[in-house]
């Protein structure tokens, strides 16, 4: 139990969406006084679908008044809404699993010293929106007992629930057993765990408070969009190394998948060697529609030229 509530909490966004017609990196800060992610409820242009969701977790469960329809991103509710994510038992490098489509490919990674803040509940209702044409991994329904909600401090009866809503006994044992191993890294993908990630439901936190800069213990980017393009290198790309790197005085962590056992780690501006390649990725990503066909450059050249200068790491 030390170990689950100590795990790190994920809230996933995504860099390549608008809503509403506003870019979400729009909203990353420049400043150490902002914030980011945004929640949920302070979205502008969620449907009447996503609306329901949302109430039916903040009304019926935490009490908060019921959410509406907005025109823009309303920074006055950041500080009294929750932001959804994962508690990320699996130490996986993304908020979600490869086999996902049209996820989030990027993620903030909260500092341990937070988790107090967090609400956690077994199923995945809220943290992939607003992608609402991803389903979610949990086919379990809305539950509107909130006894079965917990906090890192009160979180035996959370975990009880988690774990006997994971269909296979074999499974559970080697998730158990896992987590009991402490690892930093994601489960092999050799293994039997791994083939079996998607018997493994979600535990959901609804995050408290606003998520100031010196809360984010790093940044989780996919080298790819959400439809497997080209992400590295692009203005979205630039925006999170910004918010990362000067913004939260941390890293950007590059994966290639969910389950990769390395990342790259991008720390600063001045790494001539991570440089020699985001300075071509950054080029080509602005070459106009008629010139880049000319050129050779996907998520794996990149990865090769990374493993080739020895920048991936566990």
């Amino acid at each position: 139990m030390a170990i689950v509530s100590g795990s790190p909490i994920m809230i996933p966004f995504d860099a390549t969406a608008s809503i509403a017609q506003q870019r979400i990196v729009d909203q990353m800060p420049n400043t150490t006084s902002q914030l980011f992610p945004p929640p949920l409820a302070c979205y502008p242009g969620l449907d009447t679908s996503a609306l329901t969701q949302v109430n039916k977790i903040e009304q019926q469960i935490f009490g908060l008044p019921a959410a509406s329809t907005l025109s823009n991103f309303d920074t006055n509710c950041f500080d009294t809404r929750p932001t959804y994510g994962h508690l990320n038992l699996l130490q996986l490098r993304l908020p979600f699993y490869d086999s996902r489509r049209n996820v989030s490919r990027q993620g903030v990674v909260l500092k341990r010293s937070v988790n107090s803040r967090a609400v956690l509940y077994t199923g995945e209702y809220l943290s992939s929106l607003p992608n609402l044409s991803s389903s979610g991994s949990s086919s379990l329904e809305f539950n509107a007992n909130p006894l079965q909600y917990g906090t890192t401090n009160h979180l035996d009866h959370v975990i009880l629930q988690y774990l006997g809503s994971i269909p296979d006994i074999n499974v559970a044992i080697a998730f158990v057993q896992f987590v009991l191993s402490s690892v930093a890294t994601p489960p092999a993908v050799d293994s039997a765990l791994y083939n079996a990630l998607d018997k493994i439901p979600t535990l959901e936190v609804a995050f408290f408070g606003s998520i100031a800069p010196s809360d984010v213990s790093f940044v989780a980017s996919s080298f790819a969009t959400p439809s497997d393009g080209l992400f590295f290198g692009s203005d979205e790309a630039l925006k999170i190394r910004q918010y990362a790197i000067n913004v939260t005085d941390t890293s950007v962590v590059w994966t290639e998948e969910a389950g990769s056992p390395k990342v790259v780690r991008d720390s600063s501006f001045n790494d001539q060697t991570f440089n020699s390649v985001w300075d071509p990725a950054f080029a080509y990503m602005h070459l106009s529609s008629e010139e880049q066909p000319n050129f050779n450059v996907d998520v794996r050249n990149i990865t090769n030229s990374f493993e080739a200068i020895g920048k991936f790491v566990l």
